[in-house]
């Protein structure tokens, strides 16, 4: 009886060891079809991170190349408040290994109460599996409200 008893006990540890190797291996598998979901949860931290002012963290999701210049664009947009982000398309390539996202933000100049929206469209590409990295447009969303003068104020 304590034979069977330390041999199920000993079973049951066995397959709660292997357990999260197979939840992770499945995370994996689904990851690898589900490209979309991936690179939806990649974008929506680093349009986050760019309209929370966490440029650092946003960087990460950068072309390393790139990294340096981003950096210095993005503290450009230290006046702006951002105040709502959404990402609006997303477009792969066939080959499902680079794609194109228009993300849409609205936002303000500290100095000017008008709100404005800017479209700005993120190249990203998978430069491992499961990594997606994004070639920058900062000029792109250094024109929305974070150009180098507050917008004119409406005609009346």
């Amino acid at each position: 009886m304590r034979i069977a008893l330390a041999a199920l006990v000993l079973a049951g540890l066995a397959l709660g060891a292997c357990a999260p190797i197979a939840v992770n291996s499945m995370e994996h598998a689904t990851r690898a079809l589900e490209p979309r979901a991936e690179l939806e949860e990649t974008i929506e931290r680093y349009t986050s991170d760019v309209r929370y002012g966490r440029i650092d963290e946003a960087a990460e999701r950068v072309e390393p190349a790139l990294q340096g210049r981003f950096k210095a664009k993005a503290r450009a947009l230290a006046d702006v408040r951002f105040t709502d982000s959404r990402l609006d398309t997303l477009t792969f390539a066939p080959d499902r290994k680079s794609a194109e996202a228009v993300v849409v933000y609205r936002g303000y100049w500290l100095s000017s109460p008008f709100e404005r929206e800017i479209r700005v469209v993120q190249h990203w590409r998978q430069q491992r599996s499961f990594d997606w990295i994004l070639e920058p447009d900062l000029d792109a969303l250094l024109a929305g409200p974070g150009q180098s003068q507050p917008p004119a104020s409406p005609a009346r």
